[in-house]
């Protein structure tokens, strides 16, 4: 990694390691010598290699920690998890991934091949959820062309649906992609059909 990087990470490192998983922008602008644009920038490359998240104006190591949801969503994505786990007639596998795919949280593998690609977000601006919509659409497409590998054993995948998921929020479809609260995300995983067929839902078939 280019040295900025290698700042903002020593940084997030050595907080994660006294308690402190996240710091804002500026506190990390102010500590590193960069500018907050530019700290933005770094912890972008960072989110790629699954080491860091940002979420509005907060910057959070994901490397140390053990469950990534809860330092993004808390309690909450923990219960709906284990919703969803319980439902082992329809879910083959749920875990939380900590970058083994990049700029994914979570995969959720129904038994039939239907893969959810799930991206936490909290408190994002408009303009930087669109962003995010856009960059799960595209690491979805090179998921269902074969060129990322999911951690879902021997299961074959057939439809590959990225959705993004936040603590509360109107369920609708930001750039082609479904956002749901999380206490909706168990209903599309037992039922995905309306937004699958949905005319402007992306959805990605493997061939």
């Amino acid at each position: 990694m280019q040295r900025p990087a290698s700042r903002v990470l020593r940084v997030l490192r050595e907080n994660a390691k006294k308690g402190r998983p996240c710091l804002s922008v500026a506190v990390i602008a102010g500590l590193v010598r960069l500018t907050p644009s530019e700290v933005r920038a770094v912890v972008e490359e960072l989110e790629i290699k699954g080491l860091a998240r940002i979420n509005g104006d907060h910057v959070c190591y994901t490397g140390a920690l053990d469950r990534v949801e809860e330092v993004f969503l808390g309690p909450l994505i923990s219960r709906v998890m284990e919703r969803i786990r319980s439902r082992r007639d329809i879910v083959y596998r749920a875990e939380e991934v900590k970058g083994s795919v990049p700029f994914v949280d979570i995969v959720i593998a129904r038994r039939d091949g239907i893969i959810f690609l799930v991206r936490l977000v909290r408190g994002e601006p408009p303009e930087r959820l669109v962003a995010i919509a856009r960059k799960l659409a595209k690491v979805s497409r090179r998921v269902a062309e074969g060129k990322e590998e999911l951690p879902i054993g021997r299961l074959t995948p057939r439809i590959i649906v990225p959705v993004l998921v936040s603590e509360h929020g109107a369920p609708r479809i930001i750039e082609g992609v479904v956002f749901k609260p999380a206490e909706k995300l168990i209903e599309l995983v037992l039922n995905p059909w309306p937004e699958i067929n949905h005319p402007l839902t992306r959805v990605y078939r493997v061939h």
